[in-house]
């Protein structure tokens, strides 16, 4: 008998395991690549963590990684209920409720994560279930919006971090004439742009007749990297992000950012490169304006470059493996599972 009361006292020290849920696709994306960061940096730390797929013999490998990963029949032997805690992404909206024991909701896109709630009045909201210990976002602005709307709910920010040798800073006389975009975040304006610069460039109305674009859809982290670290201009027209970690990378790789003024982004982007919502002319005209001055004396750019790279340079992988850890701490500190 005293040996299973020991037992079961020494179960209820054991810090519990945590699970993230990830979707079971190969297709890029930041968000599944930040849960497999966030396993591997709790493991490092000494937590027990795993990404969950719900699908046999499956891993991400569009970026190289070597992180835990359990499948459905593994989760279901070793997770227990009433001890450990599943983190589930904003995008499974009132999905959420569905699945078992404490939850935490990795927010990483606040857009996303109220688009898909139920519009019922009758409909519960996961935020607000007493299985729901907490959240996580990847934004002060979209952690701010989060504690607007459940003001009772710890939620914690976490930093995105740049893998610098991954993506590494060029200077623009390294770079080609090339200029990158992710048609993925905003394509209409995007492409409006893109068929404004031709237009004009076919009319000799700028200086980009030998000038290339790529676009960055489908593509591997190592092939970004090398897009980023090769392009003279990237350019971000996003409006809803939770972070944007896209640009941040491009201002690591040496890029010149072209992009909107708008939250979360504000938080990172020089304020001269940012643009008014909805400002094509101003796009174009920046473009041009950028193109022109590569071809003749870049030392402007090349400072506007350099600054940018500095700001990139605060959002280290320390930074973020320190911000996870120090969130779990706190999470874990609420003792909401004895």
């Amino acid at each position: 008998m005293k040996i299973a009361v020991y037992g079961s006292l020494f179960a209820l020290m054991q810090p519990p395991k945590i699970f993230y849920f990830c979707f079971s696709h190969d297709r890029p994306t930041g968000g599944n690549k930040k849960i497999y960061h966030h396993v591997d940096i709790l493991n490092r730390a000494g937590f027990e963590a795993y990404v969950v797929h719900f699908t046999d013999k499956f891993r991400i490998t569009w970026f190289k990684n070597e992180t835990l990963v359990v499948n459905r029949s593994q989760f279901q032997r070793i997770y227990q209920g009433d001890r450990d805690i599943l983190v589930l992404p904003e995008d499974l909206g009132n999905k959420i409720l569905s699945f078992p024991g404490k939850k935490v909701i990795f927010n990483q896109n606040i857009f996303h994560g109220f688009r898909v709630l139920s519009r019922s009045k009758t409909a519960r909201i996961p935020y607000l279930d007493e299985s729901v210990i907490g959240a996580i976002a990847v934004s002060s602005h979209n952690r701010e919006i989060l504690r607007l709307s459940y003001p009772n709910l710890p939620i914690f920010r976490v930093y995105c971090g740049i893998d610098r040798d991954t993506f590494q800073f060029s200077k623009l006389s390294q770079k080609r004439k090339q200029i990158a975009a992710n048609p993925h975040k905003n394509d209409p304006e995007i492409l409006s742009a893109y068929q404004m610069l031709r237009s004009r460039s076919l009319q000799g109305l700028n200086s980009l007749q030998n000038w290339d674009w790529v676009w960055i859809e489908e593509k591997s982290e190592i092939d970004v990297a090398k897009i980023l670290r090769e392009s003279a201009i990237f350019v971000s027209l996003s409006l809803q992000e939770g972070f944007g970690i896209l640009p941040l990378e491009a201002m690591a790789s040496g890029c010149l950012v072209v992009a909107y003024g708008v939250e979360p982004m504000t938080e990172y982007l020089p304020p001269e490169v940012q643009l008014p919502p909805g400002d094509l002319k101003g796009i174009v005209d920046r473009i041009e304006a950028w193109g022109a001055s590569f071809s003749e004396d870049s030392r402007d750019l090349q400072k506007l470059c350099d600054r940018s790279l500095e700001i990139a340079k605060t959002y280290s992988l320390q930074r973020e493996a320190d911000s996870v850890v120090s969130a779990w701490k706190s999470l874990l500190n609420q003792k909401v599972w004895f």
